[in-house]
Order: C-alpha cells, then sequence, then structure tokens
C-alpha cells in the first residue's frame, strides 16, 4: 500500500508539471523541461526541416509560413514555401502560433527567452542593461567559449554555450544596451 501510495504521489506531481509547466513564469527552467519533455518531438522536426532546402523556417500557421535561405547578402525567402506533410506534422505537434527554426554553423537551432539584467548605475546617472538571448541548438557540442557567469560579465558582447543533455546545447548571445540618462 505504501509503495503505491508514492507511486500515485510521483506521477501527481509529473502530470501536474507537465500540464503547467507552459503557464510557468519564462525561464531556462521552464525552457529546459520543455526542451526535455520534448526532445523526440523536436528531433522529428529538425530531421524533418534537414530535408529542406532552407535554411530558416518561421512556421506561423495564422499569418503564413516562411522560408528562406541566408547568404551574404541576406536572406532569400520563399514566400510561399511548399512543406512536406511530414514536416507540417511535426510543426503541428507542438500547436504554436509562431515557431522558428535556423541553420547555423551546421546545426538547427531556435529561440528560448531573452533576460534583461539591469547593471549598475555609475556617478553620471548613466544606467545602461545588459540583454541575454537564449538559444537551443541540436547538435555541434561546443562551438564557442563555455557559459559562466565571469565570461558573460567580463566582455560586453559574446557568446557562450553550454552541454545539457543528450545532443542539446544552449547558447547565449549577449550584447550592452545603449546607455540611458535618469
Amino acid at each position: 500500500m505504501k509503495t503505491f501510495i508514492i507511486t500515485f504521489c510521483v506521477l501527481s506531481v509529473i502530470t501536474l508539471a507537465w500540464i503547467s509547466v507552459p503557464h510557468w513564469p519564462r525561464s531556462t527552467v521552464q525552457d529546459y523541461v520543455l526542451l526535455y519533455l520534448n526532445d523526440k518531438k523536436l528531433q522529428t522536426l529538425i530531421s524533418e526541416a534537414d530535408k529542406t532546402p532552407y535554411n530558416i523556417i518561421r512556421w506561423m500557421p495564422d499569418q503564413g509560413n516562411q522560408a528562406g535561405v541566408r547568404s551574404d547578402t541576406g536572406i532569400d525567402w520563399d514566400e510561399m514555401p511548399a512543406f512536406s506533410e511530414e514536416l507540417e506534422a511535426a510543426f503541428g505537434q507542438f500547436n504554436t502560433n509562431i515557431f522558428m527554426l535556423f541553420k547555423q554553423n551546421g546545426f538547427w537551432s531556435f529561440p528560448g527567452f531573452t533576460k534583461t539584467e539591469l547593471l549598475s548605475a555609475g556617478k553620471d546617472s548613466v544606467t545602461r542593461q545588459r540583454q541575454i538571448d537564449y538559444f537551443y541548438r541540436y547538435g555541434g557540442g561546443l562551438i564557442y567559449q563555455e557559459c559562466n557567469d565571469q565570461v558573460i560579465a567580463s566582455t560586453p558582447t559574446g557568446r557562450c554555450d553550454r552541454l545539457l543533455f543528450g545532443d542539446w546545447v544552449l547558447e547565449k548571445n549577449w550584447f550592452i544596451m545603449g546607455e540611458f540618462s535618469d
């Protein structure tokens, strides 16, 4: 009986977490959990995206999907991309109004969330902010230096990455946003 109660409680917590994750405050924890829970679906999506000639795909079923090929001069957009049924089904599993995939350094990535940190104001009443953009990449291992707080704090702009689980990598891009006077 004790085993049954413990098993029931654990399964209840997992079920509640599964259902409530999309409603958590936007954070790395939410992204990690969603990434972990959707690992197989995302791998299927990336596998299908790899079969296309595109290296950037914007899934916007309500507004019209876009796909394109990035070059040195910009992006050559195909306003009416012909996606396979398999790719459409893979995107459809996420039940979202917008999802973007892009290929960089030979690996597919998608944006996570953006975090803004207030940096200390100086004597001249100038306030600066650091914006950190989170991206999740499938494959490639560590391409940049490994992320830690000292790396981000030491330069005004940069990129770093960190291995998560399996072939998933978290990439952070940051820059100091404009200076604002009080």
